[in-house]
């Protein structure tokens, strides 16, 4: 039956490593994993499409799935929450791969969180069938020149600055709930690709 299961792949890291941009490449080169989307209560960027990207949904609407217990997991991350429907994992079950972009306070306890929050018996086989994987800049600096390249406004970088700050506080605290790191280089984005597809592949 193993042999049946499909497999989760969390893929998580700091504040402009790059996660994104790096998810899409290794959708592009392995096209039988998909995407476990999350739902956020922060605003939609020009670029992100809706059941797509996120499930971009209002605090009331957000905090209503709360209450009905309809999430696996949910954060409160810089000023908005962020969270997943238990309804995803079922896919694992089906024989499906997912690959799933957490925040990193998240994937710290991402473990803990699919056995407690899942059936016992299912959240067990889905933490089997999982495989970690953190990206991270060479520096913070790193990541901050990144972002203000962007030409976000001021009130954005003071929110991106924030949540860097929390990632390199959870880094620290829990680094060895981080067994595979990756190292988005500068001008080398393929090299973190293969990296990854390694990882994937041989897991």
């Amino acid at each position: 039956m193993k042999s049946d299961l499909g497999k989760l792949i969390v893929l998580t890291g700091f504040s402009g490593s790059g996660k994104d941009t790096l998810m899409n490449m290794v959708l592009q080169k392995r096209p039988h994993i998909h995407r476990v989307v999350t739902h956020t209560t922060r605003p939609k960027r020009e670029s992100e499409t809706e059941g797509v990207d996120y499930h971009f949904v209002s605090s009331e609407t957000f905090e209503q799935m709360i209450e009905s217990d309809q999430l696996i997991e949910h954060v409160s991350y810089g000023s908005h929450y962020k969270g997943t429907s238990k309804l995803e994992f079922n896919k694992v079950l089906e024989g499906q791969d997912l690959i799933w972009r957490i925040n990193m306070s998240r994937a710290a306890v991402i473990e803990e969180t699919l056995q407690t929050s899942l059936d016992h018996t299912i959240g067990t086989i889905i933490v089997k069938r999982t495989e970690k994987i953190l990206i991270k800049t060479s520096t913070p600096k790193v990541a901050l020149n990144r972002y203000r390249s962007r030409e976000n406004d001021l009130a954005d970088l003071e929110e991106f600055q924030k949540r860097l700050q929390q990632d390199i506080q959870i880094w620290k605290n829990n680094r060895d709930k981080f067994p595979n790191v990756v190292v988005n280089k500068t001008g080398k984005q393929n090299e973190a690709v293969n990296e990854i597809l390694k990882l994937v592949d041989n897991y």
